[in-house]
């Protein structure tokens, strides 16, 4: 029928929609907020038809259908039930998680509470945490977030966590997964679909605190075994959430009209305490010299004076000079330096440390240890703090005009550890000399949106967007003038400590490098428009729009103090280098290389530009059809001043003649690669209701994936070749210093020119770049899916669907190793290896093999291998690095079997299980970052053994959430007249349950590496003539934490005869495997939480909860470690718990909801 009246009521804040029937009696009221509706149909000559309550989700389409009855409008019939649970009008795939599951569910609250922590533990094809997150066999960092209908990433793709409100500020999220009409684009798997609370005609709200302390905690395995106490684990979370109608005395009542809802919460995190003596450090007597502990008693060889060389001495190099052609030192007797030959800033750093820093645990003889004399923090954060604030308002200009807007405001510092160091325990940030750094994010982001019906069957949804992150990374002693403290001269910042390391390759024992320099800072903004008009004409329901975004960021990198350099060399002898050591050299002032970082900020710019058409086709009462167009325009970043380079492959160095120079960007062209505009994506799909109970649904859809700078400011690693500056000094000598510390810094500021050769030969040029020629390329995913929804009894729903997905041209810039060795050069031998400064020197197998020596007559020494490379003017420090490099693919398919009953009879539920195989070439999506997708391509002219099963496959998943109220007290099925007492001692009480079982993650076997080459990891070499399994039978409590770092037969996993390292069928050997293995997996990952709630209602409207949340309850050690390395003595062997499981922690809370 047309021309029925239909008004959609928000039973909470009386906000009205209305519409009418058209000629086919369809009707469409898009974008209502979610919430409870009622709906009223009204007619002339018939019966008003009331359908209440309604329950609305996000990115739901819910179709109500009313009867009309011949009668008076006065009159009415009201049917009281909810919303149908099938999906009838789309074919889309995903899973709804409400306000109450995800505050009562059990969450692990470390790190901060997280909504979207619940789509990993519940939604069946849903994989990772919330930063490293996959979809559907899809990439790391290639989902969508939506917040309130606005895009809420910045510029790490996919990434949500360092900029979510609080908990309680989410009324609901979806997990959209598969099926996606055409809005929806710029992703690779689907996408967390978040809405937030609204106010409403009542004030509501929360309040909350949680507590988690390690005494309440079991202990870990290892250290129940070593008898060592649990590791510091102390943490809280606090705040609290308000929402109603403004109100404002005497001036504004905003009931029915004007509404806020607003979120506050906390989050402090402590948990810096000291495991096992890990760190090696100096003993004081080593700061006055006396280095005697050092001196071996093994004689190693005869200087030109003939007299003996021991191993560890140190030798003076005041005393240098050259007899018959070789260096000659005294060494100091005894290996004591003279105090009067240590140097200023040796002395003043002496001080500090041995004040702050001075080694505690003793060896067997009484004396303090060389090796592992002193503690570190076991956690890899020393503090952590976040508030999360955020507001949302919603105002009713009219029943025809709605406004709307958000606002989150998120500050999260943290004290990081993951640079090592040294630590001192009385101070939060580890002293003057460690190495923490504080990384500050700030973010902030805001929306608002304006709806205007301008007839009953045209809407208009316009939405603006904006966000922001602020991510500064700084030493914790920023405020310090730790140059001024040292006592150094010449160097200009005066904050920070500078960095100075003490050697690697030293005799004995090698010291953690003191101090961090670092003051870098990264920030990203986006705007978004997106404007869509709905408009309803027959059967078709048609949305067509355009959504623009426009994304900035900028990066400042390396911009501390200095970085100074020790060596052995310096107080050592040459060709001797079991003699000398950095320390030694440090206390003498003998710099062997100094650098004084010169960041050159970077900005970007990214544009982003989509047209999309969307019409669901009521073709009859049972069938729809879902049909979508959307084009996207991403072109390539740009740099805001036009700061970028290019290796490019074709053109000539024009110093050495030699394939491959750098070329510049400019006004003219701003980037190096054609951009694409034919970027379309078709969306079809269909629901089909075959019974009243029974729905056929199906869908395909095509999504090109963001082009996101993750991090790295559209420049590849933030690198400027040829556009910064650098002040470095080192030695032209051979165990000379550069400089001596006692002196005045004697650097000079050079420019670096945009020279062709600029990289050709140079020792020092970091962020050579080359990009794809198809780096205009955007990759894409294809999604398809078929399900069947069946309505099962007590308001269940079962779904069992086939999903796939396929990914085509993602950024996979480690396959592109443009410089790498062809293996077929490997049969020359060792020839490789041989150092060569002209041609002549070439090895006459390798001159055959086409080697040519690059640098003329220079003399500059480079080994034989270098002369085969495609570029050989490329020193081996100097990477050539690709960028927007789309050779990535991936290939999902999955049968996902949900079970999902609604709240009913004290009980929910949500349970799904999901067998799948996955295959890619490529881990992440995580743009132009280097490592991101780091071992994967084991031969760069051989990408076919990159090809594996995916390191996120998990061939089966068992996920379950249960809510279940005990049926003790008033109003439930036992007990329900009990007086207060008892219903205080017996009622209330519930218990949740979240449960995650899954199959063993995929392994890969390395060996050791290719001598005389620039070859990567080397895999695994498989000899497997019979057959044999890959593992062995491993039971668990064999573990044996004695010789858990040993050879131990008892430990092994692997089946230790299938795999051998290469080398040992030839030195130049490489692997067979693929980087990983569907056949090799490591054990079954088993985890359950558990929630015990005790529910108080001193009021109707009052509820307090007082919980118990038991994470890991049966803690269960998921063991692990496995050792990989076929080279390795421990191969196949487990060699300890993982990380991926924490021992069994509970945490306490109390909350309050009115």
């Amino acid at each position: 029928m047309s021309g029925i009246s239909v008004q959609v009521t928000n039973t909470k804040t009386n906000a009205a929609y209305e519409s009418l029937t058209n000629e086919a009696g369809k009707y469409t009221v898009p974008n209502l907020p979610i919430g409870v509706y009622k709906l009223a149909f009204r007619a002339s000559g018939f019966k008003t038809f009331v359908r209440d309550p309604i329950t609305l989700n996000v990115a739901q389409v819910a179709r109500i259908d009313a009867e009309m009855q011949l009668g008076a409008v006065s009159e009415s019939i009201e049917v009281r039930e909810e919303a149908p649970l099938l999906q009838t009008d789309t074919p889309e795939v995903g899973t709804v998680l409400n306000s109450r599951s995800m505050t009562d569910l059990p969450l692990d609250f470390s790190g901060g509470r997280y909504a979207e922590n619940f789509a990993y533990l519940l939604t069946p094809g849903v994989g990772g945490n919330n930063y490293t997150s996959r979809i559907n066999g899809s990439a790391a960092f290639s989902k969508a977030v939506v917040l309130d209908g606005s895009d809420a990433t910045i510029y790490i793709g996919g990434h949500f966590g360092e900029s979510s409100p609080s908990v309680e500020a989410f009324e609901e999220f979806k997990v959209q997964t598969s099926g996606m009409s055409a809005e929806y684009g710029r992703t690779g798997g689907g996408a967390f679909n978040f809405v937030m609370k609204s106010g409403t005609n009542q004030m509501h709200g929360s309040a909350l605190g949680l507590i988690h302390n390690e005494w309440a905690d079991a202990n870990s395995f290892a250290n129940n075994y070593f008898d060592n106490p649990r590791q510091r684990d102390r943490r809280h979370d606090f705040g609290g959430s308000l929402g109603g109608p403004v109100y404002l005395p005497k001036i504004y009542n905003g009931k029915d009209k004007t509404f806020f809802y607003v979120a506050y919460e906390r989050y402090q995190e402590s948990s810096a305490g000291g495991g096992s003596p890990t760190v090696t450090v100096p003993p004081n007597e080593f700061w006055n010299g006396n280095l005697s502990r050092l001196l071996g008693n093994q004689v190693i060889g005869q200087d030109a004076l003939g007299r003996n060389i021991s191993q560890g001495a140190i030798y003076d190099p005041a005393s240098t000079s050259i007899m018959g052609g070789q260096m000659v030192r005294d060494p100091f007797p005894g290996n004591v330096i003279p105090l009067q030959s240590i140097s200023g800033p040796a002395r003043k750093l002496g001080a500090i440390f041995m004040k702050d820093y001075s080694p505690t645990v003793k060896g067997p003889n009484g004396q303090i240890a060389l090796l592992n004399n002193s503690f570190f923090p076991v956690s890899n954060q020393a503090g952590f703090t976040q508030n999360q604030f955020s507001v949302k308002a919603d105002h009713s200009l009219s029943p025809s005009q709605k406004l709307s807007g958000s606002f989150v405001y998120v500050d999260r510092p943290r004290v990081l550890l993951d640079q090592g160091g040294v630590w001192d325990f009385n101070d939060p940030n580890g002293g003057p000399l460690s190495r923490a750094r504080l990384q500050w994010v700030r973010s902030w982001y805001g929306r608002t949106a304006y709806d205007w019906t301008l007839s009953p069957s045209i809407l208009n949804h316009l939405q603006l967007g904006f966000n922001r992150q602020r991510n500064p990374s700084l030493s914790t002693h920023l405020s310090e003038n730790g140059v001024a403290a040292l006592g150094l001269q010449g160097l200009s910042r005066n904050y920070n400590y500078p960095e100075i390391n003490l050697g690697s390759n030293n005799y004995l024992v090698n010291y953690p490098t003191l101090g961090y320099q670092t003051n870098d800072f990264g920030a990203g903004q986006n705007f978004q428009i997106v404007d869509t008009l709905t408009w309803i004409k027959g059967r078709h329901s048609i949305r067509a729009g355009a959504d623009w975004r426009r994304s900035y960021e900028r990066w400042r990198t390396n911009n501390g103090p200095a970085e100074i350099d020790f060596s052995q060399a310096q107080t050592g002898l040459q060709g001797f280098t079991q003699t000398g050591n950095g320390f030694a050299s440090m206390l003498l002032g003998q710099v062997a290389t100094a650098n004084v970082p010169l960041s050159t900020p970077t900005g970007s710019r990214f544009l982003n530009f989509a047209l999309f058409w969307q019409d669901d086709f009521k073709v009859s009462s049972r069938l729809t059809l879902n049909l979508g167009l959307r084009w996207d325009y991403q072109p390539l970043p740009v740099e805001q001043y036009n700061r970028l380079s290019n290796f490019n492959t074709g053109l000539i160095d024009p110093m050495w003649r030699l394939p491959g120079a750098l070329e510049f960007a400019s006004a003219d062209r701003r980037t190096f690669a054609p951009n694409h505009y034919l970027d379309f994506s078709p969306r079809f799909g269909f629901a089909y209701q075959v019974a009243n109970k029974t729905v056929l649904r199906g869908g395909y859809g095509l999504f090109y994936l963001a082009r996101n700078g993750n991090g790295w400011s559209g420049v590849p690693w933030g690198q400027t070749a040829g556009y910064g500056q650098q002040d470095r000094v080192t030695s032209n000598i051979a165990y000379q210093p550069a400089w001596n510390w006692s002196n005045p810094y004697p650097g000079v500021v050079q420019n670096l020119p945009q020279n062709a050769s600029l990289a050709s030969g140079s020792p020092g040029v970091w962020g050579i770049v080359s990009y794809d020629p198809d780096a205009g390329k955007n990759g894409y995913v294809q999604q398809w899916n078929f399900n069947v929804q069946r309505e099962l009894p007590f308001q269940t729903v079962l779904d069992v669907g086939y999903v796939g997905s396929k990914s085509t041209g993602i950024q996979a810039n480690e396959l592109r190793a443009l410089n790498q060795l062809n293996p077929k050069f490997l049969a020359l031998g060792d020839a490789l290896g041989a150092t060569v400064t002209n041609q002549g020197e070439v090895p006459a197998s390798v001159a055959a093999a086409g080697g040519r020596y690059p640098f003329g007559n220079s003399g500059i020494p480079v080994s034989a291998y270098q002369t085969l490379l495609p570029y050989p003017q490329m020193m081996p420090w100097n990477t050539i690095m690709s960028a927007s490099t789309p050779l990535g693919f991936s290939t999902y398919h999955a049968l996902q079997v949900q079970l999902n009953k609604r709240f009913s009879a004290g009980l929910s539920f949500l349970w799904n299980y999901t067998f799948s195989k996955s295959i890619s070439n490529v881990q992440s999506a995580f743009g132009d970052t280097y490592g991101a997708n780091s071992g994967l391509s084991p031969d760069y002219y051989n990408l076919a053994l990159a090809k594996s099963i995916s390191d996120a496959d998990r061939t089966h998943v068992f996920k379950i959430g249960a809510q279940y109220d005990l049926p003790f007290g008033k109003g439930r099925r036992f007990g329900s007249n009990s007086n207060t007492a008892v219903d205080l001692a017996l009622g209330g009480w519930a218990i949740q349950y979240v449960g995650n079982y899954t199959s063993g993650w995929p392994l890969g076997i390395t060996g050791s590496g290719t001598p005389n080459s620039n070859l990567p990891t080397n895999p695994g070499f498989a000899m497997n003539p019979n057959g044999e399994p890959l593992t062995v039978d491993w039971n668990s409590s064999q573990i044996d934490m004695s010789r858990i770092n040993q050879p131990n037969p008892a430990d092994l996993y692997i089946n230790r005869s299938v795999f051998v390292d290469p080398i040992s069928i030839g030195r130049y050997q490489r692997g067979n495997t693929s980087h990983l293995l569907s056949q090799l997996r490591g054990p079954w990952q088993l985890s359950e939480n558990f929630s015990l709630q005790k529910n108080i209602r001193p009021l109707e409207s009052l509820r307090i909860q007082l919980r118990a949340d038991l994470l890991n309850a049966f803690n269960r050690t998921l063991w692990g470690n496995i050792e990989t390395n076929a080279a390795s003595p421990l191969f196949g062997q487990v060699t300890g718990a993982s990380d991926w499981f924490s021992p069994r922690k509970i945490q306490f809370g109390v909350r309050a909801d009115w």
